[in-house]
């Protein structure tokens, strides 16, 4: 900082509270950045303050300690003087005792006492002071949501940081935090307020202390909070989760033992709620007390706890008990939140004193389970209370146990004799005793209750050993009673459970689930703590293993042994059991391995692999005797086949290779060793087949040899380079040691390779095949020997018709290394060698497209290659083979971004068209095999050339081939001679658009659509082409959705409609006829000009679709129907017209020349669209005024806040989606005043078949309530805008246009509504005012309000209604009179503020009969309707509340956010007092202190979707910053001053909104409100006079069937509540409809983000929406 004047330039800025939140931020950065700088200290930041510190004016002086307290705030970690600390924290804590400089003091105290750890603390003496000052003076709850957490925050650093001198304030903090809490309601504020209960527990833990002697009023006050009751909706940043307010709260409750006395019984009682998270609350929390309190205190409670324990296991376990898989290391039955909980509570009772275990051995309902399970033998058979008691004890029994090694003894020594009673293990003697039946067979008995509780049991034991580390570590432990127990029934507990396995049939899983269950149990005990031995548990073993290979189908049975002996796996290998685990490879391992090297086991192959894969992946020991059986399974079965010519030995083998593949490959990285067992797997491979010489049987495996390249390519590319190199020189010893070498010697000549036939035997394919994989799957790094023959070899080979040889040849191409210097695949040859092999030029030098090196080898037309492509040697299969294998040997060379690519392109390119470069016609054939070859340049292949093989990959490889291919297949497409030709190339083009990156079509659109479109003209002729049609589908789809190609579709739409509707009825493939329809619904989005010429193709395209035999395509043709059904189409012309009223004409804006303008109509649901011509002189938007627009808010309207203006001579189609709307809404102008000429009524209709909730009137009337201005309007508002006072007043009223007789020269410009006796009318009803709210009634005739601002409402008869500006009515008229009459309707203004000039004129209107045959109306036979007097307040509000919702229980109960806003009338001074405002001053008018300042260049909406910054903030308060009486009479001067703001609100997707309207008398005493919000509707829940009170007000709240309207009226000095879900995202209008006090600045933007669900977005911006003009850029 410069100079003293910028720092008292920051400092005026910060004081003065009409300055923006940004300017308050800037400067206090500033003055903070001096500060920590060394610039200025903060003794002279203190004395340049002093005059706002000390002053007299207290806005400025609370400012001003403001500021100071926010540096402090942010120098926490800079050095102080101690000194220059305690002066300023007495400062502080001397302002404490001013409220209107509390919130500063607070924040300075919190400041300085939050600073620890650097030089200069607050003393203990001083934080004393600070704490009594609080106590003292500060009323916690008389402050602001944020003084009040900074209240809290500083209680809690108080006794975090100075807990000896709070010690000394004894009773004094513990009263002062206590007051505090009382009536705190506020999330954020809670949770600081229940630590610092604990705090105050933790200060004082004496029970002669200030919290024992003040515990029950202290637990009193934090008790009234549980269980919490919140609203508040997830992902709120700005709030508590509800989980850790409980949290809190609990830890509050049972922070001291003092609480103990009521916490308790309140716990208890709330556990009987029928609330779940009562009860859940309840529980976690008496876990906490159970912990904190201690024993003494909780002894007395036991009997209550355990009751209630029980209560809540029994309300909260279902009888379902799953037999599965799933089940098997879990309870077996789903465990909501309550029953978790509960659990948790009893496991910490009995791990906090093992006594609580008696509660449970003495409990009845406990020891009755125990004699009533044997009375059912099977689980299915038992009524739902009995498995609901077996569960629920088995739970208990089961938590106990693991609770302590005591607690598992006491429930053993008293429950587990009467469970192996059940079992039949033990016997009763004559005395009664249970002696153990040694050396008998088990009883059959086995009853399903009695297992479930034994298994139960058994598992808790096994928990206990896993979770102890004393038993791990202590022989002794073997010796505990629980132990000895298990140990001596063990042999017939194996014995029960084997025998309910070995008894149980395929259909009954119980039996199986509960012994294999069991057998898990006893088999999982480990160390020295195990009380079965190792014979029983080798027993457990040979039975599970047995099981899953007698089985030759895959049971339940089989699949619970496998899951049983998987867990055992595992088991063993994490708690390194070696000597189980030898047994484990015994009996278990070894036995699976040999079922695989078996040719003669009865279980099939697929379930041996799958048993042994899974069994064996448990640890490395069994991985490795596994890929040991493999090998030997494979080469028996190998051998077997090639050797000996059994057929069914090769069956095998893609199985066991698949298993490899798909089971071992992927972990290898998981497997220490892994990769070299694979490694030495893939040598055997190569072993067998080197010496098997001779293969006696000449049929190729083809299963075989696909699943043995597929392996072979995996473990190469997974294998380290030196792995790689051993597996690559064993294949080429192989391949050397086979005939393959001598196909290298053929030379490259036509004479040569004429006679190439696929003539390799059955040994060498399979080699050739195999090696190709090797290569494929080898790194650049890795060393290929003799790479020059190889080259050769695989040429030959694929000329042969090898097509693995072509694709090894394209990764050599591809990983080579470029020359000298080349780091590449290969020592021995060199990327150019390998193209001068490849590319053999015995002719002359190919044609180079590329900007390549000129010394690079050419491989174009003129190669030997090349030439076979082209068909010179007339042999067309060769032809077709080279054509393949140059396609793969091009996409090598692409995707290294290696230029010869072109080339190749070229040659593919020449084989496209009809004849050759000699003039010979090409095979049809050779050309689909040439078009086809894009697709292997451009696709992703999985077999080779990717990243898991090592590829070399230049970025952007496909956008380069592209950029150079599309313009020629173009060109040769213009240019092509014959059909055929055309097709072909047109497949190749489709083959590059379709693989080619989207983002690259999108930029592209404009080129590539005409090209799409001709290309699925051409491929729709043939079926051959079915699936290359598809994906050129898939990529006009894509253009259609995308933002960036929607002008290219709006220019060529007519051909797209033209090629889709073709599509629709595509015989050969279903998805395209699907896709096709999807396309036509997504093209109904565009414009209507463009799509409606088509709209009759289109309709009976999806017609004849309807017919369709697939399902799907029916489904798309109906929503295409609906959607090109509920369209509307209208032009709105918009144009100065000449008309003449109150005996003067001037010009007024129009639409279509019409005044008022024409009625539109819809259905329930229907899209219109509204093509608006501004043909004036003026800017124009268009508002519908009621449509919620779902997701759409780009045509709602507002000029600058969702759009900017149509201007003159330029049009804008507005969409117009219908959602919920049922009645009757409006149409209007938004852009300055012109909706006083522009506007409209929509007729809104049900759709069919449903009907209206009333009786169908006989006609329908609109009826239009207007004002009419003598003047020019827009001369009248500029006027008011540049003097600054209040508009003049209108006229005359009109209805609908016509002034009526009351006014000079209107005479004959009187509305005049005809009706018959007896028949019913329904009016249609809309307040166009501007700046008027209207009494109207119809003499002599009552009128029933069925609907409201579009919804329909309960019927309300009325003798007149009062109709705000932008509400809608649906009125029924009864034509019930004497026909003889003459009826006037009149209208005339209500307004509750004389003090304000208005027109206080009556418009009339004429309702007469037609029955009568007088022509003339004697004065006697006339009727006036009687209308409330202006000023009527009471008249207007009782019909307006009077309005209910004809549906009820719709408005949201429970709300997420409260948003409280004034709406005000302002004043802005005025140079020298110039302006026409009151004392000189300026009219505004705000919410909540805002002025709305429009923006003039961007729209809101573009900016917010654009993310263009600057345009507007958002800081839009949910509360009033200046808080006062808000309705008093005489208001203090400096209130009546906003702030001018483009301030926004941000609302979440889905929030339940509360918005409360507060009216104030700041100027002139206040008025009425009529307050519109675009995009909802919303439910008016309370009105009321005065101020609101946020306490008291909402119980009054009409829950049940509150008005649903659009624009509401606030009355004057009162408030109204309204209420919404925030559903519709996108930018959305709320505004005054008093149009003055619109322009004035009443008016606010909220922002709904988008959510989550692809139906929840902001859609996209139509591609005409009118242009913004900004920083001289449209």
């Amino acid at each position: 900082m410069a100079a003293p004047s910028q720092l008292t330039e920051h400092l005026e800025t910060f004081v003065d509270v009409t300055r923006s939140p940004t300017h308050h931020a800037d400067s206090l950065k500033a003055i903070v950045a001096s500060l920590e700088k060394g610039v200025l200290s903060i003794n002279q930041l203190v004395v340049e303050m002093d005059m706002y510190l000390t002053t007299t004016d207290d806005v400025v002086r609370a400012r001003g300690i403001l500021l100071l307290a926010e540096i402090l705030n942010h120098l926490k970690s800079k050095p102080l003087d101690n000194a220059v600390v305690h002066s300023l924290i007495g400062f502080f804590t001397a302002k404490l005792a001013e409220w209107r400089s509390v919130r500063g003091a607070l924040a300075g105290c919190l400041a300085l006492i939050k600073r620890k750890d650097v030089a200069g603390v607050v003393t203990a003496t001083d934080a004393e002071a600070v704490a009594k000052s609080m106590a003292q003076y500060v009323q916690v709850q008389s402050l602001a949501l944020h003084d009040r957490k900074v209240c809290f925050e500083l209680l809690e650093c108080l006794l975090e940081q100075y807990p000896e001198a709070m010690i000394n304030l004894g009773d004094l903090i513990v009263y002062a935090t206590s007051e505090a809490i009382d009536g705190e309601k506020d999330p954020p504020c809670l949770m600081v307020a229940f630590h610092t209960v604990e705090l105050l527990a933790r200060l004082f833990p004496s029970p002669s202390g200030p919290v024992a002697s003040m515990a029950s009023d202290l637990f009193e006050l934090i008790s009234c909070y549980f269980p919490l009751h919140y609203t508040h909706t997830k992902g709120d940043e700005a709030s508590i989760p509800r989980e850790d307010l409980s949290r809190g709260l609990s830890l509050a409750i049972s922070s001291t033992p003092f609480f103990e006395p009521y916490a308790i019984p309140l716990l208890l009682e709330k556990l009987s709620s029928s609330l779940p998270v009562a009860k859940v609350d309840s529980l976690k929390c008496l876990k906490d007390c159970v912990m904190k309190y201690g024993v003494n205190r909780m002894k007395k409670h036991y009997e209550d706890i355990w009751s209630a324990i029980k209560d809540a296991l029994y309300s909260s376990t279902g009888t379902d008990m799953s037999f599965g898989l799933e089940s098997l290391t879990s309870t077996g039955f789903e465990m909501d939140e309550i029953h978790r909980e509960a659990v948790n509570l009893l496991q910490t009772l009995v791990k906090q004193d093992v006594s609580f275990v008696g509660l449970i051995v003495d409990d009845t309902r406990v020891n009755m389970v125990f004699d009533t399970i044997s009375r059912y033998l099977r689980y299915e058979e038992m009524p739902d209370t009995s498995k609901l008691e077996v569960l629920v004890v088995s739970q208990i029994l089961s938590v106990s146990a693991r609770a302590s090694v005591e607690s598992c003894n006491m429930i053993f020594e008293t429950f587990f004799f009467r469970l192996m009673n059940t079992l039949g293990i033990v016997e009763k003697t004559s005395t009664g005793d249970l002696v153990h039946k040694e050396n008998s067979t088990v009883s059959t008995r086995l009853y399903h209750g009695g297992l479930h509780l034994c298994i139960e049991l058994l598992t808790a034991t096994r928990d206990i050993i896993s979770s102890s580390e004393e038993c791990s570590s202590t022989p002794g432990c073997a010796q505990q009673s629980w132990c000895s127990i298990v140990n001596r029934f063990s042999v017939s507990l194996i014995e029960a459970f084997t025998s309910a396995v070995q008894s149980s049939s395929d259909d009954c899983s119980a039996d199986a689930y509960l012994g294999v269950k069991g057998l898990l149990a006893m088999g999982m005990f480990w160390g020295g703590s195990s009380p079965v031995s190792r014979s029983e548990f080798e027993k457990i073993l040979t039975t599970l293993t047995s099981l899953i290979t007698a089985k030759s189908a895959k049971t339940v049975k089989w699949e619970l042994a496998l899951k049983a002996l998987v867990c055992m796996g595992s088991f063993i290998d994490q708690y390194h059991e070696s000597e189980k685990a030898l047994s484990y490879m015994g009996i278990v391992v070894e036995t699976l391995v040999s079922l695989v090297c078996s040719n003669h086991c009865s279980l099939p192959y697929p379930m041996i692999l799958e048993a042994t894969s899974e069994v064996c992946s448990t640890s490395p020991k069994y991985v490795e005797k596994m890929v040991q059986g493999f090998e030997e399974a494979f080469c028996s079965s190998f051998s077997d086949f090639y050797v000996n010519g059994n057929p069914k030995s090769i069956e095998n083998c893609p199985q066991l290779l698949e298993c490899v593949t798909n089971k071992l490959l992927p972990r290898v990285t998981e497997i220490d060793g892994l990769g070299k067992m694979l490694v030495h797997f893939a040598i055997s491979m190569w072993n067998q087949i080197e010496s098997s010489v001779v293969f006696s049987n000449d049929v190729t495996g083809r299963d075989f040899v696909e699943a043995a390249m597929k392996t072979m390519r995996q473990i190469v590319g997974v294998a380290l380079v030196d792995s790689q190199n051993s597996i690559i020189q064993k294949a080429y010893n192989v391949i050397s040691s086979s005939t393959l070498p001598a196909m290298k010697s053929i030379p490259l000549t036509f004479a040569a390779l004429e006679g190439l036939q696929r003539d390799l035997s059955t040994r060498d394919e399979l080699i050739l095949s195999l090696f190709a994989s090797v290569i494929i799957g080898a790194s650049p790094k890795a060393s290929i020997p003799d790479v020059k023959s190889l080259i050769k070899l695989f040429l030959v080979s694929f000329l042969k018709g090898y097509i693995p040889a072509a694709q090894a040849l394209g990764s050599m191409v591809n990983k080579l290394g470029t020359g000298s210097g080349g780091t590449n695949i290969s020592n021995n040859c060199s990327l150019e060698e390998a193209c001068d092999i490849i590319f053999h030029e015995s002719f002359a030098s190919g044609n180079d497209i590329s900007s390549d090196d000129s010394s690079k080898t050419k491989c174009g037309s003129e190669t030997v290659l090349a030439k076979i492509c082209l068909g010179f040697d007339g042999s067309l299969d060769l032809q077709t083979r080279a054509i393949t294998g140059l396609a793969w040997i091009g996409k090598g060379l692409l995707m290294r971004g290696d230029g010869r690519v072109n080339e190749i392109a070229l040659v593919l390119m020449e084989c496209l068209k009809s004849t050759n470069s000699s003039g010979n016609a090409l095979h049809p054939s050779a050309m689909k095999h040439a078009a086809d070859a894009f697709l292997i340049l451009m696709s992703d292949s999985g077999e080779c050339l990717n990243r898991k093989f090592h590829a070399v990959i230049r970025p952007l490889y496909k956008q380069r081939f592209f950029s150079i291919t599309v313009p020629i297949l173009e060109s040769l497409i213009v240019n092509s001679q014959t059909p055929l030709s055309r097709r072909m190339l047109h497949v190749a083009l489709a083959h590059v658009i379709s693989n080619v990156p989207v983002t690259v079509v999108l930029d592209n659109t404009k080129k590539l659509l005409p090209l799409i479109l001709e290309g699925l003209s051409v491929l729709s002729v043939d079926s051959v082409d079915k699936e290359t049609l598809f994906s050129l589908l898939l990529v006009l789809s894509g253009t259609l959705t995308d933002i960036k190609g929607q002008q290219s579709v709006s220019d060529n739409a007519h051909r797209i409609i033209e090629c889709l509707v073709k599509l629709t009825s595509y015989p050969h493939l279903m998805v395209v006829r699907e896709t096709g329809i999807q396309c036509l619904a997504t093209l109904l989005e565009l414009p209507h000009g463009r799509i409606y010429p088509f709209r009759r193709e289109v309709l009976q395209a999806v017609t004849k679709a309807l017919d369709d035999p697939k399902r799907r395509v029916r489904e798309e043709a109906i929503k295409c129907r609906e959607a090109c059904c509920t369209a509307h189409h209208y032009t709105f012309t918009v144009k100065d017209v000449p008309y003449k009223k109150l005996c003067s004409t001037k010009k007024i804006l129009t639409v279509n020349g019409q005044f008022p303008g024409q009625t539109l109509k819809a259905y329930k649901g229907d899209t219109i669209y509204v093509n608006v011509r501004n043909r004036a002189s003026e800017n124009i938007t268009m508002h519908w005024h009621g449509v919620e627009q779902p997701r759409n808010p780009w045509s709602d309207g507002p000029e600058y806040i969702t759009q900017c203006p149509i201007r003159p001579g330029s049009d804008f189609l507005y969409k117009v989606i219908f959602s919920i709307e049922d009645t009757t809404v409006w149409w209007h102008a938004h852009s300055s005043w012109t909706r006083a000429t522009v506007h409209g009524l929509i007729f809104v209709y049900p759709r069919p078949p449903k009907s209206l909730p009333f009786p169908k009137a006989d006609h329908e009337v609109p009826l239009i309530l207007g004002e009419w201005w003598k003047k020019d309007v827009r001369k009248v508002v500029k006027l008011f805008t540049r003097t600054g006072g209040d508009p003049n007043v209108s006229d005359a009223l009109t209805i609908n246009g016509h002034p009526g007789f009351l006014y000079p020269c209107s005479k004959s410009d009187t509305f005049e509504l005809k009706v018959e006796k007896t028949k019913t009318y329904r009016i249609r009803m809309v307040n166009a005012a501007m700046n008027l709210i209207l009494f109207f009634a119809i003499a002599k005739h009552n009128l029933a309000v069925v609907a409201a601002d579009g919804h329909y409402t309960k019927p309300l008869n009325a003798t007149y209604i009062t109709i705000s500006p932008g509400q809608t009515l649906d009125l029924l008229l009864h034509a019930d009179q004497n026909p003889k009459r003459t009826y006037y309707m009149a209208a005339r203004a209500y307004h509750s503020n004389p003090v304000i000039n208005f027109n206080n004129s009556t418009t009339i209107g004429i309702l007469r009969y037609t029955s009568s045959k007088c022509t003339k109306t004697s004065s006697s036979s006339k009727r006036y309707p009687k209308l409330p007097y202006y000023n009527d307040t009471s008249a207007a509000f009782s019909f307006f509340t009077n309005i209910t919702s004809l549906y009820s229980g719709q408005a949201p109960v429970k709300i997420s956010r409260r948003i409280i806003s004034t709406v005000s009338i302002n004043l802005l001074m005025c140079p020298n007092n110039s302006c026409e405002g009151p004392n000189g001053s300026r009219l505004a008018a705000s919410m909540n202190n805002i002025s709305f300042v429009t923006p003039s260049h961007v729209d809101i909406l573009k900016a917010y979707y654009y993310h263009i910054k600057g345009v507007y903030g958002t800081r839009f308060p949910e509360f009033p910053p200046l808080v006062f009486n808000f309705t008093a009479e005489d208001q203090p001067l400096f209130l009546q001053t906003p702030r001018l703001a483009t301030e926004v609100k941000m609302i979440k997707y889905g929030e339940a909104l509360e918005i409360v309207l507060q009216g104030t008398s700041l100027v002139g005493g206040g008025i009425d409100h009529p307050m519109h919000l675009h995009g909802f509707s919303f439910y008016v829940v309370g009105v009321g006079f005065g101020n609101y009170n946020v306490s008291e007000d909402p119980s009054n709240y009409n829950l049940e069937d509150p008005p649903y309207r659009n624009t509401v009226t606030v009355p004057i000095n009162g408030w109204v509540a309204i209420r919404f879900i925030a559903d519709n995202p996108g930018v959305w209008f709320m505004h005054c409809h008093f149009d003055r006090h619109l322009s004035w600045g009443m008016n606010v933007v909220f922002i709904v983000k988008n959510g989550r669900g692809r139906n929840q977005q902001i859609l996209p911006p139509p591609p005409d929406l009118p242009p913004c003009y900004y920083n001289s850029i449209v």
